[in-house]
């Protein structure tokens, strides 16, 4: 086995304090008390998909991280992993077009104003005589797009809000496929959330478990941990010390 494989939920994970040295290292070590060996570190990038052109602010982040991370790191005076940075909608390509980049990994929902109130007494919130927290108070009463009262439109016809729904996924169906397709391949899934799980129940019930990794940037619950310890799965700790 010389690759091992990390699937990243990007925008799910804190890179103020993760050290990818540190993490590469660790998720070495953890492989190695369990006899598995690897040259190489694919980090492949979940996360801040397009809609059509559109890139979103995860996207632009995810680009000025990768520039500044380590392709080569020493573990000891004999051992030198290489690590490759990709994101997943380069490399995911319909069939018959594989040059072909997902794009629509966004879904389009009507926004809505249901909800949203203004805090406390409005004309306490702001000293500036040019302040209009007045007319946006008014604007949120009215639950329409515009204040003009011959204006029919609906707010939901007007705007719109995007929400990445389909990133977990693309990660889960990569996950087990490669786990099929790459039979020496070690593979990690890195993220906070726990929308992973029916994902890697189902790689255990593949077979898979040696080769499957988890890379934990939150606290899971006893039983979570319990199952992920029973099916020798694994487990990196990336958890901040005050979590």
């Amino acid at each position: 086995m010389n690759t091992c494989l990390i699937l990243v939920d990007f925008a799910n994970c804190d890179w103020e304090h993760i050290s990818v040295s540190n993490l590469i290292r660790d998720i070495y070590l953890q492989c190695k008390s369990k006899s598995i060996d690897f040259d190489l570190a694919v980090m492949r990038l979940y996360g801040g998909w397009y809609v059509d052109d559109l890139v979103s602010d995860q996207r632009q982040e995810a680009v000025k991280k990768i520039g500044s991370w380590p392709t080569i790191i020493r573990i000891s005076e004999s051992k030198i992993i290489r690590i490759q940075f990709l994101f997943a909608d380069e490399i995911l390509g319909y069939k018959g077009n594989e040059n072909a980049n997902v794009r629509r990994t966004f879904v389009e929902r009507k926004a809505k104003l249901k909800g949203i109130k203004i805090k406390g007494d409005v004309s306490n919130l702001c000293n500036s005589a040019n302040c209009r927290i007045k007319e946006t108070s008014k604007w949120l009463s009215t639950q329409k797009p515009c204040l003009n009262n011959i204006c029919g439109k609906k707010f939901g016809e007007v705007f719109v809000r995007y929400e990445q729904k389909q990133v977990d996924t693309h990660l889960l169906c990569d996950f087990i496929l490669s786990l099929l397709n790459q039979r020496d391949c070690m593979v990690f899934i890195m993220s906070k959330d726990l929308d992973f799980m029916p994902g890697i129940q189902t790689a255990c019930l593949m077979g898979c478990t040696k080769r499957i990794g988890l890379i934990l940037t939150n606290k899971v619950s006893e039983y979570q941990m319990s199952y992920f310890e029973r099916n020798d799965i694994i487990q990196v700790s990336c958890i901040k010390e005050d979590q």
